[in-house]
Parts: structure tokens; sequence; C-alpha cells
């Protein structure tokens, strides 16, 4: 504040006495400076009021810094008008000036770092007063995450929020030392860029100086680190801010960060050990109360999808799936047969622990809810089978389907029979869902796995092929002759690789595609005629005739990784300044409107007809 009617209610400081606090010294040491050698010198001290606490003839002031805490004490010997200090706000910047004294037996807190020392306090001065809060501070997390978003500023004072920010800043720095050390090189590339057809959609930013044209934001810098190879760059790494028009998810928001790494003359081998090391030895470093695998398990895209039902693996509990198919095909259970018929399949998985009738109601909703008809279910008892299905299956059928996932009493089996898509994502969603009823989890643990050998490409809607992971990736080199010939491109493999924490997608690499007609071929697969080819990657498959080496990219979503590590639900909670869930800037107020002069400038003219008519559908 700068008006001395601002001040005058404290009856504090007065206009003149502010300019010369901000001309001279706000502070002469931080609090985390403060020890037992400061006794009887006179400091100056500035941060905000924590909290203050009134016992008459004695009021205390906890001065909060950074994550330190440290009294100011006033006595009526010092400080005549005590009921001046009472009447500061909580949050007030402050400025308090005196000599720092030894506490008294009775008032030692051993919580904090300057637990034997205070302030007796004999001159005070608000800065900045604060008007009453929205919350309180240190119950920011209590409050909706919308009143929090608004007053981010503040949310970002509570502990809890900003050891989040802090920890992100750790864990970036140590990664820029660990590829400073390898001889990477650190490359800024443009965030904007030109529009290329992948797999999210991307924001679209109008030209001023070029009518009718326009830039995208990236959603990576994967195009600028190739022509970085091409460049003859060996090694580069970048921490890359990332963009996607997408909808808000729990691990997702229209900007991201990734750590962006690019190298040369790579094998598979290499970029895993080069991984590996670093996320295990960040882990190690920053959170050394985790326990973390000696070394990241392997499988195949295929093993995730039959046991998991997912690319993206939840190890931490061990309930796979089995496809139980051939098991059931020839029973008269007609739901089965229905399945069966059109060639999708039935799949099943065992839970080890006693269930309730209200959980098996829950999870058979959100199989519905899944796309799934229904979930059916048997439950073994110590002398029968229960379930409706029983009958229809027969005993014979019933114990084959136990002893191959190895039942036993009080187990209960969930069946899914669908299309092998919905079959595998919904018994994913279950098995989930039943880790979390029944916290099959250790908190402290983290654990990770690799999938590899993703198919390169899968059938869309329409019976088209489209890419899997990532168009400019590498066919398996067994399958290259394939790729150019364009024959059983479903049994296509790729140099594709990710790696999983907890159940989320953490870093995602490949080898590239680098030779122009394997780059070109990948695009003919997909059905691109050669104007489309011409218009997003020809820039890409001319700039592979001028050489390039052989090599390989790694990109880890920063935000996902710090969200796990933290513990919190979603990476909103380790973003300085996130979107809300409806995509929204509360703070700011963004998305705004733009005044009809800057919208004709940017040579955009805004149809309420066609718009209205285009949300109507």
């Amino acid at each position: 504040m700068t008006s001395e009617k601002a001040f005058k209610h404290l009856k504090l400081i007065n206009m003149k006495d502010y300019k010369q606090i901000i001309q001279s010294e706000y502070r002469t040491h931080m609090l985390k400076q403060l020890d037992e050698t400061f006794i009887w010198q006179t400091l100056a001290l500035t941060w905000r009021i924590l909290s203050i606490r009134d016992h008459w003839d004695l009021v205390f002031i906890d001065l909060r810094e950074d994550g330190e805490l440290f009294q100011i004490k006033f006595s009526r010997d010092t400080f005549p008008d005590l009921e001046i200090i009472t009447k500061i706000k909580k949050e007030s910047v402050i400025q308090v000036i005196w000599k720092i004294i030894s506490r008294s037996d009775d008032d030692i807190n051993t919580k904090i770092k300057a637990w034997t020392i205070e302030m007796d306090c004999k001159e005070i001065k608000v800065l900045s007063s604060c008007k009453p809060l929205p919350f309180t501070i240190p119950d920011s997390k209590e409050v909706s995450e919308s009143l929090r978003l608004k007053y981010r500023f503040l949310d970002l004072r509570s502990l809890q929020t900003r050891d989040a920010i802090v920890k992100r800043h750790q864990i970036i720095s140590y990664m820029r030392t660990f590829f400073d050390q390898k001889d990477f090189i650190e490359i800024e590339t443009p965030i904007l860029g030109k529009w290329t057809d992948e797999w999210a959609r991307e924001f679209i930013i109008p030209s001023r100086t070029h009518g009718w044209k326009f830039y995208t934001l990236p959603q990576s810098p994967q195009q600028f680190k190739q022509m970085c190879m091409l460049s003859w760059f060996d090694k580069y790494y970048q921490v890359a801010r990332c963009f996607r028009d997408e909808d808000d998810k729990w691990d997702r928001q229209p900007e991201f960060t990734q750590l962006d790494i690019e190298m040369a003359f790579v094998s598979q081998k290499k970029v895993m050990s080069l991984i590996s090391d670093l996320v295990l030895w960040s882990i190690k470093k920053f959170y050394p109360h985790k326990k973390i695998p000696k070394e990241i398990p392997t499988m195949t895209y295929k093993q995730a999808m039959e046991e998991y039902g997912t690319d993206k693996p939840d190890i931490r509990f061990d309930l796979k799936s089995k496809d139980i198919t051939d098991i059931v095909q020839d029973t008269p259970f007609e739901v089965f047969q229905k399945v069966i018929k059109i060639w999708w399949i039935v799949k099943c998985l065992k839970v080890t622990q006693d269930m309730t009738k209200k959980q098996v109601e829950d999870l058979t909703k959100l199989a519905i809810q899944s796309w799934l008809w229904w979930l059916a279910y048997i439950t073994i008892q110590a002398d029968y089978l229960q379930s409706p299905i029983v009958k229809f299956l027969g005993e014979d059928v019933c114990q084959q389907i136990i002893q191959k996932i190895e039942a036993k009493i009080w187990d209960t089996i969930f069946f899914s029979a669908a299309k092998a898509e919905i079959a595998h994502k919904a018994l994913d969603i279950v098995r989930r869902k039943i880790w979390e009823m029944l916290k099959l989890y250790w908190p402290d643990d983290v654990w990770l796995c690799r999938v590899i050998d993703f198919p390169m490409f899968e059938k869309t809607l329409t019976w088209k092929w489209k890419f899997t992971h990532n168009p400019f990736s590498m066919p398996q080199i067994e399958y290259i002759d394939q790729h150019i010939k364009w024959e059983d491109i479903e049994k296509i493999l790729a140099q594709q690789y990710d790696i999983v924490m907890d159940g989320c997608e953490l870093w995602w690499w490949s080898i590239r595609a680098h030779l122009s007609e394997i780059l070109e071929s990948t695009y003919k697969i997909m059905w691109y005629k050669a104007e489309e080819i011409t218009k997003s990657v020809w820039h890409m498959i001319d700039a592979f005739w001028y050489w390039v080496p052989p090599h390989g990219w790694i990109a880890l979503g920063l935000d996902r990784f710090i969200m796990l590590l933290q513990k919190e639900k979603t990476i909103r909670e380790v973003i300085a300044f996130p979107k809300s869930p409806q995509l929204e800037d509360l703070l700011f107020q963004a998305p705004s409107e733009l005044s009809a002069k800057r919208l004709s400038e940017s040579h955009i003219k805004i149809d309420q007809y066609i718009t209205w008519q285009w949300a109507k559908g």
C-alpha cells in the first residue's frame, strides 16, 4: 500500500516513514540465518505474520518466511501500546527492529529451528496491510478448489502447496545438472510453430502480419528436436513448455512441462539405462523415505494388455486378468456364446479378499458405465459356488476356470465379456476400483515398469490405420520390409517404449524413423494423400535427404512425476498457476473476450449465427 490513509488506522507508520524504509535495507538477515550467536544484536526482520497471540501484558507475533518461523515478543515495558499490535491482520507484511534475546524456559519451542531465541521488539512498521482472508491458509486444502484457484497466490503460501513447487524446482535443477554432466546441450525451441496432423488438437494462434494464416502452439518440441539432430548436435535436452487443446483430466492440463531429450546413435539399451538412472536417482535424492526397485521390470505391450487391460499397468497390486474364452466357448451360457461368435473375448480376474454385496454391486455399476453389458461374478464359498451364472456354466467349466486362475476359498472371480478393447478397459477400471476399495497399496512405495514392443498401427472406427504411439517412430528392424511394402500391417512392432509409475504413463520414448522413405510410408499406410503429406510433414521428409544420424528421443511428464511423488490427486497441485477443471484461469480470469479492434487486427471475424448453429450441432 502506498497511501498515507492506508496506514493511518494502525497508527504505526506514515508515508514519510514508508518512503524512508523502502530507500534503506528492509532486513538485515533472513529468518533461516538466526541462531544463538545473534543474542543481544539489534536486527531488522521483515516478512509476513502467521499468527498473533495476546497475553495481556505480552503479545507474540509468529513471523513466517519460506517455511521458517520466528517469534517476536512485545511487552509493555518496551512497547506500551500493545493494543495496536493486536489490530494488525494476519498475513500483513511487517518490519520489526530490536534485540535478539534468549527465550524463557517455559517458552521454548523445539518444533522450530530458532527454538531458543526470539526478538524483544521495540519498533514495528506495517509495510503492507492484509484484508480479511477468504480462507485460513494452513487449511487451504480443505476449501473448494475453485476458491483456491481464484486466490492461488494465497494457496501457494500454505506449506503443503509450497512444498510441491519447491520440490519441482529442486528436481528440475538436479535433472539439468545430470544432463550437463553427460555433455548434453540445452536448446530452447520455438513456441509459435506449424500445424501438423498428430494425435491431439493444437491451440491456434492467428498471425496479424500474415492475414488468414496461423501458428499453432507445440504439443511437444518433437520436430525441432529432430532438426537439432540434423544440425549435428549429438545430445540435446530441454525443459519444454507444451500445449494441447484437450479436456482437463487428473493427469493433464492444456499447458504442461516436459523434460525432452534427443540423442544421436543410441540403442534401446542405452536409452533405458540412462533414463532408469535418472528416475531412480531423482527419487532416491529427494524422497529418500520411499522404497524404490533396484531395477525397473519390463513387460511387452501384449502382456500388459492381456494381464492388466491397459498399456499403463498399475503393478502396485497383483490383480491380473486372464483370457478364458477357450474354456467357456462350448458352454450353453448364451451371453458368453453371443460374444464368442462375433470373435470377442471373455476375461476374468481374481480378488483374494472378502467382498461385500454392496462392493460387488458398486463394481457392476462401474463396469456398465465403462460400456460392459454387466459384470458377472462367482464367489467361492467353503462348500459351494455363489453366483447366478454357475447353473449356466456348469460345475465342470467353473472348476476349469478356478484351476486356471488358481482361485481359493473366499476368493471372488469377476468376468468381462465384450470386444477386446472394451473388455480390457472395463476390467482395468474395475481392477483400479478394487485397489481403492480394499486399500491394496503401500503409501511410500514407488512402483515402476517399462512397456515395450508397441504395435506400430491400430485400426480406427472407420477401419483405417492410425499410429499407436508416435508417427515419427522407427519400426523394429525385422518389420522394416513389411512397413515399406504395407504387408501384415497389424503385426508391425515399433521401437517405442514407455515407463509407467503407479499406473500413470510417465516417460515415453522411441527410436526415430530417420529415413525419408520410412516416414513417408508411415503416412501412406494411414491413407494420407500426397498433398496431405506435403502440408503436414514434407519439411521433415525433405530435411532427411540431407543426411541425418540415427537417433532416439525421450520425454518425461514432469508435472505427473512430481504429482505422483508428492502423492497428490491431480497435476494442478504441482503447477504454480494451473487451469481449473473447466480450463479457466480463475485468478487472471482467462479466457476473456477480445475487442473488435483486436479481432480485426488479427483478421478474425466471429459470425454469431454460424457459431450458434455449430454449437447447436
